[in-house]
């Protein structure tokens, strides 16, 4: 209605009428008399009243001094009509009054209706801040309070500070305005700023202000400040101090304790509040903790008897042992016995609970609940017994619920039981029905679902699972009878052989069994091969009675309630056309019984068939699904891959065309109509060839990759030439008679080697061998039982016997031309050669082999691969040229050559910085015929040509710098004891300056290398033991040569070498072993030769063992450190075994007794010889004893102090002697 009004006042203002009055034709309305009074917002009684009409006065009776067009000095209405009420229409017709109001305040209610309404203040307080502090009882504070203030227009504006309650301690400072005025309200409001300004400002005010607080323990200060933005700073003097405010709540409050004080922050949006501070100890909740995990369990296996619910409910508490809670039972739900405390937990249920009748024990009324709610259930205690207590507690009760309206499998109500106060309260429910009926239910807020997670069903019950995650809650459930009637759904699958039609019907079943448990096939004329249980073979109980094929559903492992039924069925074909009607197997049975789904038919093709279906004249058959045809080529084959990933050479089987459609009703009549038509082969094929000569054999190989796009059922037809068939009975011209059977002939100047027409191909398919023979077509074919689908590998080769002239006649002005070369291609009609054919040409024994075309003038280098757009159909022109031996002026500048050997293998790799071009020839020393080599020349493989066992050559080309690449792999014989090492490929004489590396195995070593070549190695220590370092990696050898190594070595031992002869690269190396043999076996025999040979110990020997070592480190310095290293942990050995033998030796006393009688001998020994008893040596040099030693020396002993010697004591006493 407010729209309204201001629509029409604003047509008023439009059409020029002033504001507050009204247009001609309205009606001002009469003052009420009394005694025809209107209810408000009503009319009078017959419509619409008019000017002039009883009831309403005329109008000069309105306004008597009102006179039509009577203005004043101004211009302006003498009077105006003094309007009260407007008569407006609502939008659906009828007339409602409208108090009278002025336009201004018309458009203030439309601008505050569309947000356009300005605020009629002139000030905006922006922020207030209070900075202070509290001492005792009395709080000094700073307040700052920021304006913004618009133009005031001459008037004065007056800004409530409030603060009633803080008292000036000063005048306060002002800035930002020149005209202000600072007073308190009389009211008690608080401070009031007045301010005049005639431009926009921004003003300060800033006073000191005290206020009072409360006194301790629990101080308080009370703020009533304007609404604004608040910042306050309150300084408390006592550390640990907390704060609280009493306010709208939403302000925030911070306190940070200093050392001495405690500062308190305060952020709010003004307004009266409290801030309260003091020091408190802090509150300790000492109330228990409670949470409870339930499991209900609802047993609805008899849908005619009211469910079992038993509860089991598992509480615990958070903090420390349990006390004394309640169980909320729901009223309405009976209990058949006790709750029970399970486990033996040291608790108790409290006595009270009636079991039969509800409500017997009170209900405590919780806050906020009434009577009435507290009514709906029912509390029972559960109280700790005994002095020992426990966190944990499980209870369980039995409940039994009834249905809403009395029916079986009607609507019931679960209702937990829960746990007062207890701040978690989770479970899970676990319904039990019958296998016969489905279980409903209504979703509730906080349960949820957990089907997915039940266990399998059993055979007579269906579980379903709940999981709730707070209480209280009421989940209706209710049970729905299923319909007995079983679901059947087939899957045919349809496959065309040459004159028999495979037919596979699986049928799978679901739902409920008829009692009869048998379901009736009609096979419609198809012969019935087996019945199986699907996926398996176990066979299924059937009887047929004529096209009638009973399956006994009791015989499947669920009883036909979840089973699958594979029928497989077979039927002829009539070979004299190609149209096709085959009826189709349908379900037989009462359709209120057996119900059928809708199904598929998949039709499979193989080999060459296709299968076109004429659904006009099919039955039964609904819309095509999909249409699968033979597995096509990929557009761009990488490495023999297929677009399905097969790769080339395995195994597949043959291309199958699948055409798919719906059976919507298999319990109807149905029928397949269509034609069976035969494919021609289609293949498309990679091809590459490789012409070589090998000794005096022409070596042809042709290699294809064939991708069938058709059934080639184990055979592919080929074809050479113009489609001669395979050249068997072609015949030579005239001109090439002379020529054929490997004879030579002339021909307009060129020499023409015709090739005997011997056609010994030798044929493999996937790397397995295959047949070659001709036809009766007189076409030659090649039959394999891998050649199916595809892709597949076919190679052809053989080999044939080139003429000797072809080596030893000289060079003709027109060249050799090699006759009879063709290759052979696919013999099918219909096929695509992908990408060019590459043929490569290789020659041997100074003969290159080139092609020579007609069609472009020129010839190829000899070993450049020809690539060709299609295959030739005609003899390849091949010419034989002369390999030019004539060494161009070729000069090495810098080479490395890296030797690495093994036990049975030996790889020399060269780098070489080549100046000059044509031929480069390099001698190999020991080479045999099974010597492999391969080079690369600029970066480009190159071929390499073996004019003798005794060198090879690479074509450089141009003049030019070249860099060369050859690597060369060699069988060779292992040694035990030593093996010399020299490089099978050797540099030319002339070579600038090359390096030798050599790799050896870990456990071989070099003793001795040629003293032609320097040694680029440095000896270091590594931790015992003395090795040598090459001063130059491998990478930085092969960066000065200007190539990069393309093979890896594994790790081993490394020696480089550098000379700029190469002629005498030799050296020699042993094993770890053998030298370990050699120096240790050298050790012992010293050590037992200067042991138990004393002669031995002569300084000649040592002289002449010195000059020997001496020599052998002059001559062998690499052997000499090896041996030493090797020859001083030997004789550490033999140091071990001395010193182990002397402290395993006795020891001899240092006093004897020795017998004086001739038969008691001096047990003292001295080296060479054992003197005798009496033999004495005085210090004057006399013999006392006068008798020899047996050795023939006399025995003497040197004493160096006088001896006493006896004579007078008795035969047989001792006499002491001192050693």
């Amino acid at each position: 209605m407010g729209w309204i009004s201001c629509c029409w006042l604003l047509a008023a203002w439009a059409v020029g009428q002033p504001p507050g009055t009204m247009p001609s034709g309205s009606m001002p309305l009469p003052p009420v008399q009394a005694g025809n009074a209107v209810p408000p917002g009503t009319l009078p009684v017959g419509g619409n009243p008019k000017i002039g009409e009883p009831g309403m006065p005329t109008p000069s009776a309105v306004n008597p001094a009102a006179k039509p067009g009577a203005t004043g000095d101004d211009g302006n209405p003498e009077d105006e009509l003094n309007i009260k009420a407007f008569l407006l229409l609502d939008e659906s017709g009828n007339p409602v009054i409208m108090p009278g109001m002025s336009f201004e305040k018309m458009d203030e209610l439309q601008r505050m209706q569309q947000g356009w309404q300005q605020l009629s203040q002139l000030y905006t307080i922006e922020s207030l801040e209070v900075r202070g502090r509290v001492v005792e009882t009395t709080a000094e504070l700073n307040v700052t309070v920021r304006i913004d203030l618009e133009p005031t227009g001459g008037k004065w504006v007056t800004v409530p500070l409030r603060m009633a309650n803080f008292h000036r301690q000063g005048p306060a400072d002002v800035s930002g305005v020149e005209r202000y005025r600072l007073d308190l309200g009389k009211d008690g409001s608080g401070h009031l700023l007045h301010l005049k300004s005639d431009t926009r400002r921004s003003v300060v005010i800033a006073m000191r202000v005290k206020g009072l607080a409360s006194p301790a323990p629990s101080s308080a200060v009370e703020f009533r400040l304007p609404e604004a933005p608040s910042q306050i700073a309150l300084e408390v003097p006592s550390p640990g101090v907390s704060a609280t405010v009493i306010g709208r709540g939403d302000e925030v409050l911070e306190t940070k304790s200093q050392q001495n004080s405690t500062e308190v922050l305060l952020t709010s949006g003004g307004g009266t509040f409290s801030l309260r501070f003091g020091v408190q100890l802090p509150v300790v909740d000492t109330r228990p903790i409670l949470e409870s995990e339930s499991r209900i369990l609802v047993d609805w296996q008899q849908a005619d008897n009211a469910p079992i619910v038993s509860q089991e409910i598992a509480v615990r508490s958070g903090r420390g042992d349990l006390p004394r809670f309640l169980l909320s039972i729901p009223a309405a739900v009976p209990l058949l016995q006790q709750p029970t405390i399970r486990g033996g937990a040291p608790f108790e249920v409290e006595d009270g609970l009636d079991t039969e009748l509800n409500g017997k024990i009170p209900a405590a009324e919780k806050a906020g609940e009434d009577s009435s709610e507290a009514m709906q259930r029912r509390s029972v205690g559960v109280i700790p017994t005994g002095d020992r207590g426990d966190s944990r507690v499980e209870i369980g009760i039995a409940t039994q619920v009834r249905s809403e309206d009395g029916r079986p499998g009607g609507t019931i109500v679960i209702q937990p039981i829960s746990v007062a106060d207890a701040i978690e309260q989770t479970g899970e429910i676990e319904i039990r029905t019958p296998r016969d009926y489905r279980l409903r239910w209504t979703p509730q807020p906080w349960v949820s679902s957990q089907w997915d997670q039940a266990d399998s069903d059993t055979g007579s019950t269906r579980t379903y699972r709940f999981r709730f995650d707070r209480v209280p809650f009421e989940l209706p459930v209710w049970l729905s009878a299923r319909a007995k009637r079983l679901r059947v759904e087939g899957d045919y699958r349809l496959t065309f052989y040459d004159s028999l039609a495979s037919l596979k019907v699986l049928l799978r079943t679901g739902g409920g069994v008829p009692d009869s448990r048998i379901l009736a096939l009609n096979v419609s004329g198809w012969r019935v091969q087996n019945t199986f249980v699907g996926g398996t073979t176990t066979p299924v109980q059937v009887d047929q009675n004529g096209d009638l094929l009973e399956i006994d559903l009791s015989s499947l492992p669920t009883g036909g309630e979840s089973d699958r039924i594979e029928v497989a069925l077979v039927r002829p074909l009539s070979d004299s056309s190609d149209r096709i009607e085959l009826p189709l197997p349908q379900i037989a049975g009462d359709p209120e019984l057996i119900g059928t789904i809708a199904s598929t038919l998949s039709v499979v093709t193989q080999a060459d068939y296709r299968f076109i279906a004429d659904l006009g004249n099919s039955l039964g058959m609904g819309e095509v699904l999909r249409v699968y045809g033979p597995a096509g080529p990929p557009e761009t084959p990488t490495g023999g891959a297929t677009s399905t990933g097969a790769t080339a050479g395995s195994r597949t089987t043959e291309p199958i065309a699948e055409n798919r459609y719906s059976l919507p009703d298999i319990s109807q009549p149905s029928k397949l109509a269509g034609f069976l038509v035969t494919e021609r082969p289609r293949i498309a094929y990679q091809t590459e060839a490789e012409i070589s000569i090998l000794g005096n054999q022409l070596i042809e190989e042709v290699n294809w990759v064939v991708y069938p796009q058709g059934g080639l059922r184990g055979r592919l037809p080929i074809a050479w030439g113009r489609g001669d068939g395979a050249r068997g009975d072609a015949k030579p011209s005239a001109a090439e008679a002379a020529g054929s059977d490997g004879a030579s002939g002339e021909n307009d100047g060129e020499v023409v080697y015709r090739l005997p027409m011997n056609e010994g191909w030798g044929v493999t398919v996937d790397d397995m061998p295959a047949v070659l023979r001709a036809s009766s077509e007189n076409e030659y074919s090649i039959y394999s039982d891998f050649l199916a689908g595809g892709p597949h590998r076919v190679r052809l080769r053989r080999s044939r016997e080139l003429p000797g002239t072809l080596f030893s006649d000289a060079l003709v002005s027109g060249g050799n031309r090699i006759a009879g070369v063709e290759l052979p291609r696919p013999g099918v009609a219909d096929v695509t050669l992908r990408g060019p054919m590459v043929v490569r040409l290789r020659g041997d024994r100074g003969i290159d082999l080139v092609w020579r075309d007609s069609t472009s003038p020129g010839q190829s280098q000899p070993g450049e691969p020809i690539s060709l757009a299609s295959q030739p159909i005609a003899e390849l022109p091949l010419w034989g040229r002369r390999v030019d031996r004539k060494q161009e002026e070729v000069v090495v500048r810098r080479a490395v050559l890296r030797t690495a050997v093994s036990r049975d293998t030996q790889h020399d790799y060269l780098i070489a910085s080549v100046q000059g071009g044509g031929l480069l020839r390099l001698p190999l020393v020991g080479a045999g015929p099974d010597v492999l080599v391969r080079a690369m020349i600029d970066g480009t493989p190159s071929d390499v040509l073996r004019i003798d066992d005794n060198s090879c050559s690479v074509r450089l080309g141009e003049k030019g710098t070249h860099t060369v690449s050859l690597q060369l792999w060699s069988p060779r014989e292992s040694s035990l004891l030593a093996e010399k090492v020299q490089p099978i490929l050797s540099l030319p004489t002339g070579t600038e300056r090359f390096y030798w590396e050599i790799v050896t195995p870990q456990d071989d070593h070099l003793v001795w290398a040629s003293p032609s070549s320097g040694r680029a190695m440095r000896w270091q220590f590594d931790r015992w033991r003395l090795y040598r370092q090459p001063v130059q990696t491998a990478s930085e050898l092969a960066n000065w040569a200007g190539a990069s190594w393309e093979t890896r070595l594994p790790p081993g031992n490394r020696y480089l070498f550098v000379g700029v002869d190469a002629s005498g690269l030799r050296t020699v190396m042993m094993s770890r072993m053998a030298i370990w043999l050699i120096a240790g076996t050298a050790v012992l025999l010293i050590s037992c030769l200067l042991t138990y040979f004393p002669r031995a110990r002569h300084p000649l020997l040592a002289v002449t063992g010195a000059v020997f070592l001496s020599g052998m480190t002059l001559l062998l310095p690499d052997a000499s450190v090896l041996a030493g290293q090797v020859m001083l942990v030997a004789m550490l050995m033999v140091a071990v075994m001395a010193g182990v033998g002397y402290l395993l030796a006795p020891k001899r006393p240092t006093r004897v007794l020795v017998p004086t009688t001739d038969r008691g001998a001096d047990r003292s020994s001295v080296r060479g010889g054992s003197p005798s008893r009496g033999n004495v040596v005085t210090p004057a040099g006399q013999n006392l004893g006068g008798q020899s030693s047996p050795s023939g020396q006399s025995g003497r002993i040197i004493a160096t102090e006088p001896l006493a010697v006896a004579d007078s004591r008795p035969r047989g006493s001792a006499a002491e002697a001192r050693s």
